[in-house]
């Protein structure tokens, strides 16, 4: 359904495209852009259902941030991808409605900082064409965390107490999207070796 309308949106907007290549480039840019619309809004519909709409923001926009400065994990689907936000941000707005010990929330933060900060960046095999540029954009995902972490804990005195166990939650499920993506990678990346050592041997 969003290939189709992103073969229509290009269209639309870029009719005298006749470079096949080129075209396909503004259908993908067309696609993701219309998966992050639908999605957000899918998002921040099920958190006003559950009475927290602007928790629901805030954990979308905590885990945006990190996933597009230092990449993450990538489901094979739109739809998969959505249903694993979708169950994350459920059990964040879950837990916050429980009693949380504030010792808990911290330390949720501390790990998941420590995580972003030691594994800056994940590049998704789509844009490896990036890897070049890949001291600066470490950089700037360190930076874009300690931002972030600068606002969650200055959000202790400004916020609601919940709002900074929402935001501790988002910066943990961001941890552990990039951290199980590098696992995956690494993985993967063994497995591949593996068969090539296989291969010459034989």
């Amino acid at each position: 359904m969003l290939t189709k309308m992103a073969k229509r949106l290009t269209i639309a907007l870029i009719p005298d495209c006749s470079d096949e290549q080129e075209r396909a480039m503004y259908e993908y840019g067309c696609e993701l852009w219309l998966y992050t619309v639908f999605s957000t809004l899918g998002l921040v519909l099920i958190g006003t259902v559950l009475g927290c709409p602007f928790e629901a923001i805030v954990m979308i926009s905590i885990f945006y941030l990190c996933q597009s400065n230092g990449g993450g994990y990538h489901a094979s689907t739109h739809i998969h991808c959505f249903l694993i936000m979708a169950v994350g941000m459920l059990l964040g707005l879950l837990l916050v409605n429980t009693v949380v010990p504030f010792i808990a929330a911290v330390t949720a933060l501390s790990a998941s900082t420590a995580i972003l900060l030691f594994f800056p960046l994940y590049l998704h095999p789509n844009k490896r064409y990036l890897s070049a540029r890949r001291r600066t954009l470490e950089k700037r995902s360190r930076i874009v965390t300690m931002c972030i972490v600068l606002c969650v804990v200055v959000s202790v005195w400004l916020v609601p107490i919940r709002l900074f166990y929402v935001e501790c939650f988002a910066m943990l499920f961001s941890a552990i999207s990039r951290g199980y993506a590098i696992w995956m990678d690494t993985k993967q990346q063994a497995v591949n070796a593996e068969i090539e050592n296989n291969s010459d041997s034989k």
